[in-house]
């Protein structure tokens, strides 16, 4: 476990040196993509506009209330079109460093704890759905150097967020389905709106929070759309 290894003591070397080279990194020979492209990606996209918000551009607010743009595309759990793709409990199977996961919300529970809680580590390995492995990662003893922030190139943030962004980065890249409709989204602002009050990864009711998972897909949006000139 090497490499996961790396995710938390030399976070961002797998990361850039993908960005100086290029390299696309993906599952190794042999696995195969679980999910094909969808036929709603050749429809319209669904893309939300509230007149409510003024635009602004893309959020630039670390914490507080999220200014919204004029085209703003809200997505979480309970999403029903395309943006459900952009949610951690989407079905999207992800390869990370010789570990299979059914979706993002499992390979992050996961990392919280393979080092330091085994036990709880191989409970979410084992869990049958997304949910069930959020709340088995509300149980186990968490990796204590999960929130606290570290720069990787140049960049100031929590480990977790580091940690979440290559997730989403390899959900992108080995998955087209996701790859094709985040591009799609254009310069669309992403929010995770969760009225359930996570002000950490998404923004609540009031529209207020951190949107670190939105923010993050914006990344690697930018990211992959370079990778494509």
């Amino acid at each position: 476990m090497s490499g996961f290894d790396d995710a938390f003591d030399n976070i961002d070397q797998d990361f850039h040196t993908h960005c100086a080279t290029g390299r696309t990194i993906g599952p190794p020979k042999g696995y195969r993509e679980l999910i094909n492209r969808p036929p709603w990606l050749s429809d319209k996209l669904l893309i939300l506009s509230n007149p409510r918000y003024k635009s602004s551009g893309d959020v630039t607010q670390t914490s507080g209330e999220i200014e919204m743009s004029e085209t703003t595309i809200f997505f979480n759990s309970k999403s029903k079109g395309p943006d459900a793709l952009l949610s951690n409990f989407a079905r999207t199977p992800i390869w990370w460093d010789g570990v299979a996961f059914g979706s993002g919300e499992e390979a992050y529970q996961w990392a919280k704890f393979y080092k330091v809680d085994p036990t709880t580590a191989a409970r979410v390995l084992a869990a049958r759905s997304p949910a069930e492995a959020k709340r088995i990662g509300q149980m186990g003893t968490m990796n204590p150097k999960w929130d606290v922030e570290v720069f990787v190139g140049g960049v100031k943030r929590p480990r977790k967020c580091h940690v979440m962004r290559r997730i989403l980065l390899r959900k992108a890249q080995q998955n087209q389905n996701v790859r094709d409709y985040l591009l799609s989204t254009g310069d669309a602002q992403l929010v995770e709106f969760a009225p359930w009050g996570d002000r950490f990864w998404g923004v609540d009711k009031n529209k207020y929070g951190n949107n670190w998972l939105g923010r993050l897909w914006m990344e690697v949006r930018a990211q992959l759309r370079e990778e494509n000139k």
